[in-house]
């Protein structure tokens, strides 16, 4: 029997990146040691009433390269990156939920 006072311990085995200097691992790690910056004026939107031109975009981003179309089309864009995210990350660490006791 589980002792009810023992919390559960979590442990992060997968990395998922979703930034402005790359999407994944590898586009992120090059950008990185390169040197890349991802800020730059911002495009996805008017930023007449607002008083920054600049931000960090993340503008190489597919949500239907990372998850299916139908499902891309019903999530907001942060919903979108956060999915991706956590997928990238599970691969990453090669968890099959299938093996996974709970």
């Amino acid at each position: 029997m589980m002792n009810t006072t023992q919390k559960n311990k979590v442990v992060v085995t997968g990395i998922g990146i979703m930034s402005p200097i790359g999407t994944g691992i590898d586009a992120f790690w090059e950008s990185l040691v390169n040197g890349k910056s991802g800020i730059s004026e911002i495009t996805r939107f008017n930023t007449e009433r607002y008083p920054t031109r600049i931000a960090g975009e993340i503008s190489d981003f597919i949500p239907e390269e990372h998850m299916p179309e139908d499902l891309a089309n019903s999530l907001c864009r942060y919903s979108q990156l956060g999915l991706s995210a956590v997928s990238m990350a599970v691969q990453d660490a090669g968890l099959n939920f299938g093996n996974i006791n709970t």
